[in-house]
């Protein structure tokens, strides 16, 4: 029986990260891995082949909009409230045997934490972005 993987990811574009997640996804559907990716809305052209993959749109509107939703982002996590209700709504978390959460900031750990915590699944939580784009 495969093992089946969720991944919860922040938004991952140019240079690194997306070529990286779609690397990891391809290398372990090879291994019988059946992936299950959700993230942020992405530039097309970063959507992860070998999964089943769903993308949250969440900045939208008008530059000032997005601006406002980027404060209640910062302010009272707004997003991360957002993106675990994206994951309900897609996904039943216990249909999954491990979460991966991939990240350079802290969105989703929030999220994955609290999938987690509910379903009894094991986390791992891939923090190495970090040094490389957080200032």
């Amino acid at each position: 029986m495969p093992k089946r993987l969720l991944i919860l990811c922040d938004g991952f574009g140019a240079p690194t990260y997306g070529p990286r997640m779609t690397q990891l996804c391809k290398h372990l559907s090879k291994r019988g891995w059946q992936i299950t990716l959700l993230t942020e809305q992405v530039d097309p052209q970063y959507v992860v082949p070998n999964c089943h993959f769903y993308a949250m749109p969440y900045y939208r509107g008008n530059n000032l909009l997005q601006k406002a939703q980027w404060a209640l982002d910062k302010l009272f996590d707004k997003k991360e409230t957002a993106f675990y209700r994206f994951v309900h709504t897609h996904i039943q978390p216990k249909d999954f045997d491990v979460i991966l959460c991939s990240s350079f900031n802290d969105f989703p750990l929030g999220t994955a934490y609290l999938i987690a915590k509910e379903s009894g699944l094991p986390l791992f939580v891939d923090l190495r972005d970090i040094a490389e784009q957080w200032g």
